[in-house]
Formats: structure tokens, C-alpha cells, sequence
């Protein structure tokens, strides 16, 4: 029994009793019909399971060629596979997308969408935000460039196409976060000015003294965003009230949003910002509505 995975009569007929197929037992059910004898089922262990039980040309696309890339979407509870068009594959566990051209690439012996085939194919079923998110992590991790999605999504056809132009336009390159991306598609879709990724702030000497996760250097606004867990010791949140400091000494208006300010206050944020660019001699309003679709207002 050199194979990996088998179905349940091919345990049986190699003498595997049905006790060992139980819940608890030897071999564990993956898929329906599909067995492995493995202690862990991971998401691999799934996905090959899938493509066992897929047709050859089976291309890995969707949430689960993401997830390969290092994207991050939504989860989701199946593995997805783009086949044939005539391909009738029907299994609880897998969602089969029937496509008649896919691009895709050889990734770990996987045939698997590439990264700008992924970003059009979820612009079908993910939120704009999604998409951006998705896009910008793609594009942090050096799997794409930002000018490969933007082509790609011109040359679509089909449902979603026009959310993956959107996204295309909206995605950039040295977001370090989701939360970071978040936060610049809420300042920029209610019209403010575009904001600068990780701008260095340097000191008279040419120093780096501190990094904002997003900023407007011609206002010397600086904005952080400070998750649950952002800090991991004392001398971390000494470190970063020496670099608000330095920032305040000169002349900078800072802004720090908290985990659930996205999700409880986005109008707030908005307010916040404004203030501190107005602080610092800007004059800038909100301009758009489109903020008000994706985030939720509580205010």
C-alpha cells in the first residue's frame, strides 16, 4: 500500500478492518470515500485529497490558490478546483468551477492559477475591500506586481470584471497589513487625498526615526494603526511613545486607530484625520460616499 490516499474499499480488500476507518481509528475520512493514514489532516492533506479525487487537468484556482500564494480572503470551508466545463464533479468539500481556459503554473507539482488568474477569478465573488486586501498581499509578498494585476483585469472579460479594475486601481505596493490596507481604502474612498505606505521619517542627520503605517508627509500627519497584541513588551511601548514624541516635537500630528475602530467608528476615523490634517494648515473635507457601502457606520 505505497499510495497515499484510498478509498474505502481498497482498505477493506487489503484487509483493513471497518473498525480502523471509524472515527478515532487508523485511517481518517478526508473527503467523502477518501481515506489517509496520517495522525494531522492539514489544508494540504485536503487539497490533495481534492485533486485525487479531481480529473488530471484539475487546476487549483480560487480561495485555495490564494491561500498557496500567500494571499489573504475570506475563509473558506471547501477546496477550490477550476475544470473543464464538461467535468461533472460533484463532492461535498470541494466547489468545482467550470472555466474553459485558466491561466495557470506548476507550483509544488500542482497545477494552480497564477497569482494575477486568482485576483480575477475572486473579483466574481469577493467585496471590493477583499479584493484590495487580497491584491495588496500579493503584491507585498513579491508574487505579482501591481502593473500585472492592472493588465490583467483590462484584459478581462466576464462577472466581476468591472471590481477587479476597481481593485487593480486601488491596490498598491508596501502595505505591511490588512488592517494598514483597510484603513487607506477608507480615507480613500471618501475622498481624501491618496496616502503614502510606510513613509520614513528621517531626521536632520538623514535618520530613519520613525515609520507610520500610513502618512501625509506634506501635512506631517502620521497614522498608526495599534492591533490587540500590536505591543509584546514594556520596552516596545516605551519605544513607541519615544517615537510619538520625537514625531509631536516636530510638528507632526499623529493619529493611532485601535483594533475596532474600523468595524465600530469609521466616521470617527474620518473625523480624526481631517482634524489633524487641518491641525497642520490643510484644508480637505470628505468628498465621497462609496466609504459608507464597505464600512460599517455606528455613528
Amino acid at each position: 500500500m505505497a499510495e497515499r490516499f484510498f478509498t474505502r474499499q481498497q482498505l477493506l480488500r487489503h484487509g483493513v478492518s471497518p473498525r480502523e476507518l471509524r472515527p478515532g481509528g487508523r485511517f481518517q475520512r478526508v473527503l467523502r470515500g477518501v481515506y489517509v493514514c496520517e495522525d494531522k489532516i492539514t489544508f494540504h492533506t485536503l487539497l490533495d485529497a481534492a485533486l485525487h479525487r479531481a480529473p488530471d487537468d484539475a487546476i487549483v484556482s480560487h480561495h485555495t490558490a490564494a491561500a498557496l500564494w500567500g494571499g489573504v480572503v475570506p475563509n473558506s470551508s471547501t477546496i477550490h478546483l477550476s475544470v473543464r466545463p464538461d467535468t461533472i464533479l460533484r463532492m461535498a468539500g470541494i466547489t468545482a468551477h467550470r472555466v474553459n481556459e485558466s491561466q495557470h503554473v506548476m507550483l509544488n507539482r500542482r497545477r494552480v492559477t497564477t497569482p494575477a488568474q486568482t485576483f480575477i477569478d475572486l473579483a466574481g465573488v469577493l467585496e471590493l475591500i477583499d479584493l484590495v486586501v487580497l491584491g495588496d498581499t500579493l503584491v507585498r509578498k513579491g508574487r505579482v506586481h501591481v502593473n500585472e494585476l492592472r493588465a490583467a483585469a483590462d484584459a478581462a472579460t466576464g462577472r466581476g470584471v468591472a471590481r477587479a479594475r476597481t481593485a487593480a486601481g486601488l491596490v498598491r505596493e508596501g502595505s505591511e497589513s490588512v488592517q494598514e490596507t483597510k484603513t487607506r481604502l477608507l480615507v480613500v474612498l471618501a475622498g481624501l487625498p491618496e496616502l503614502v505606505s510606510q513613509y520614513r521619517v528621517r531626521d536632520e542627520n538623514g535618520a530613519i526615526r520613525a515609520r507610520p503605517d500610513l502618512a501625509y508627509p506634506q501635512w506631517k500627519v502620521a497614522i498608526d494603526y495599534d492591533g490587540r497584541t500590536h505591543f509584546d513588551s514594556t520596552r516596545d511601548r516605551q519605544k513607541d511613545t519615544i517615537r510619538r514624541e520625537w514625531l509631536i516635537q516636530h510638528g507632526w500630528q499623529c493619529v493611532t486607530i485601535y483594533a475596532d475602530d474600523l468595524f465600530k467608528d469609521p466616521a470617527g476615523i474620518l473625523e480624526r484625520i481631517i482634524a489633524a490634517i487641518r491641525a497642520n494648515g490643510g484644508s480637505v473635507r470628505v468628498t465621497g460616499s462609496t466609504w459608507q457601502r464597505h464600512f460599517h457606520v455606528t455613528r
